[in-house]
């Protein structure tokens, strides 16, 4: 039991399906449809130089419930399942 369980606060990191312009994602590995988001900052060479990597842009990452497979989108997802 983890301490949001003793606390009954909302859990994160549940899996959800989600699209894409339009079209459903769906994992190009094994064909799961439930993913966990994230989002990944899109680090460059000269903004981490300057010591700026806030200012990058960032992306949705989509990680595959059934085979952990991270799918990428630069253009955010959108939750379908609310």
């Amino acid at each position: 039991m983890g301490l949001s369980d003793m606390l009954g606060t909302p859990k994160k990191n549940v899996p959800h399906t989600y699209e894409s312009n339009g079209h459903e994602v769906v994992c190009s590995q094994c064909g799961g449809r439930t993913f966990v988001k994230g989002e990944a900052l899109l680090n460059t060479a000269g903004m981490t130089f300057l010591d700026l990597d806030f200012l990058n842009r960032s992306a949705d990452i989509l990680v595959c419930e059934e085979c952990s497979h991270v799918e990428w989108f630069v253009n955010h997802v959108r939750q379908t399942d609310l």
